[in-house]
């Protein structure tokens, strides 16, 4: 048997005994697996890390984009709170380990700050976070669960932010980070530095402040930061009001 294993028989079958975590695994599956018919999406993967150790996934997803094979590690979470910092953490762990660089989490009960932070912090591996309520799992109208599908990002759509990597403008970096589509910008995965993508020339520029201009414009940059743990949680862009 290959280090890989997983359930490869299209979306998996509901059974009355399943637990409820269980069904929303499969709910995530089979939502997944709607949002584009063309992409092999696994149930329970079995992979073996460069630790030696075999990690189990909730399911994998693996697609091409122009000709690129893009594979992304997905985890369901159907807890009775949000998400924490700590399970990102551990999937941003498990997702380096098993060589994969783009991850998907989903949450029935949606994300805490800290969760939101430390997601949009790691760029490599990328990680994105999306709420879905159990769905296929439970008594929801056809209409109903035609909206909430309805809400999920199409895969054309969620992969141009995957491969959108920038090289860090810092001299002596050689780092990569990613735009975020809620950001002006994102984090160098190397030095950890923000950094903001003027909307005006298209610069990058290493933001070592709250508030700082462009290296290239007159635009101007503000830091979103946690109050907590003084993470950046967004960047915004904005054009030339900044004080001399």
């Amino acid at each position: 048997m290959s280090d890989d294993e997983s359930e490869r028989d299209g979306p998996p079958p509901l059974a009355p005994q399943d637990a409820e975590w269980l069904i929303y695994e499969k709910d995530v599956v089979r939502s997944l697996a709607s949002i584009d018919p063309t992409a092999e999406v696994a149930h329970n993967v079995k992979r073996k890390g460069a630790s030696g150790r075999t990690r189990q996934l909730d399911a994998f997803i693996v697609g091409r984009v122009c000709g690129t094979q893009i594979e992304i590690a997905v985890e369901a979470k159907r807890y009775s709170k949000t998400v924490g910092i700590g399970v990102i953490d551990a999937f941003v762990g498990k997702c380096i380990d098993v060589g994969v660089n783009q991850g998907i989490m989903y949450s029935h009960q949606g994300f805490g700050g800290g969760a939101k932070a430390r997601a949009a912090s790691s760029a490599n591996p990328k990680i994105e976070l999306r709420e879905l309520p159990q769905v296929l799992g439970t008594t929801l109208s056809d209409p109903e669960l035609d909206l909430l599908l309805a809400e999920l990002k199409p895969w054309d759509s969620v992969m141009p932010k995957f491969l959108g990597v920038k090289l860090c403008p810092g001299n002596e970096c050689y780092g990569e980070f990613i735009a975020f589509d809620n950001w002006d910008g994102g984090i160098c995965d190397h030095c950890g530095t923000p950094v903001g993508v003027c909307q005006d020339c298209g610069g990058a520029t290493r933001l070592e402040w709250s508030e700082q201009e462009c290296d290239h414009c007159e635009a101007v940059f503000e830091l979103e930061r946690d109050p907590g743990s003084e993470v950046v949680t967004r960047i915004h862009w904005l054009k030339g009001l900044l004080d001399h």
